[in-house]
Parts: C-alpha cells; sequence; structure tokens
C-alpha cells in the first residue's frame, strides 16, 4: 500500500463546520435527486433519498473541515496520489471512501463531480437514471 493511502487528517470533531463552507457543501449534494441530508456522528452526512450515504462532512480535532465519499470503482488509489487534498480516511477508507480537505481554494467543480459519482454508486438505480447520463 501506498504511504499516501494510510495519510489522515486526525480524529473527527463535533465541531459545526463553518457556515459558509457547508453552503456550498449542501448545494451540491442536495441538487442531486431525492437527496436528503441527516446528522449521524455530530456531522451532517448527505444520503441518496431515505438510503445509504454518499457523502459527509465533518471537522478534524485540528479545525481541518474535510468531505468524505465514496471513490469511483478503482479509483481510490489513484485520486489519492494525484492530490494533497484527498486522502484515505479513517472509519471509511477501506470500504472505497475518500477523504477531501475543504478550505478557500477548494476546487468546487472537482468535489462536485466527486460527490455525483459517489452518488451514482450509493442510488438506487431509478435515482441514478433520474440523474442521467454525463
Amino acid at each position: 500500500m501506498p504511504r499516501r493511502l494510510s495519510r489522515t487528517f486526525g480524529d473527527v470533531s463535533t465541531e459545526p463546520v463553518p457556515d459558509h463552507l457547508l453552503e456550498r457543501i449542501r448545494s451540491i449534494a442536495l441538487a442531486l435527486p431525492e437527496a436528503i441530508e441527516k446528522e449521524a456522528w455530530g456531522h451532517p452526512t448527505f444520503r441518496a433519498g431515505t438510503g445509504k450515504m454518499f457523502a459527509s462532512a465533518g471537522m478534524t480535532a485540528s479545525g481541518q473541515v474535510t468531505m468524505s465519499m465514496k471513490a469511483p470503482v478503482g479509483e481510490q488509489e489513484l485520486l489519492i496520489e494525484s492530490s494533497d487534498h484527498i486522502y484515505f480516511p479513517k472509519y471509511v477508507g477501506k470500504s472505497g471512501w475518500i477523504g477531501v480537505t475543504i478550505d478557500e481554494d477548494t476546487n468546487w467543480d472537482e468535489i462536485a463531480e466527486l460527490v455525483e459519482e459517489s452518488f451514482r454508486q450509493q442510488a438506487t438505480r431509478d435515482l441514478v437514471v433520474r440523474l442521467g447520463d454525463d
């Protein structure tokens, strides 16, 4: 396993994500068909209808805002190796998820693409059909 795959960003905090960043995250996640927000583990998670989680947002104990989402099949390692902002998250990394640090320099188009791909993997077929093709 490459060294960077084991890189994480510390323990999770229950401190709230700053409003201006959370609003950007919500605008992406909740634009997807029947996406809902549900608090879990002290932070916002986004789910496909009432089903599976496709993204979450949170803070580390050191104050870094992060998101987690399911990586495209077979691309977790490639994504982690391609960016210093993408890492192997604790708890869900072993299930094919990636973590992304969020800050003022975040590429929101990239976040939207990653969130949509995660949604496509986690949502029911009828929700994916409603989303349409790329």
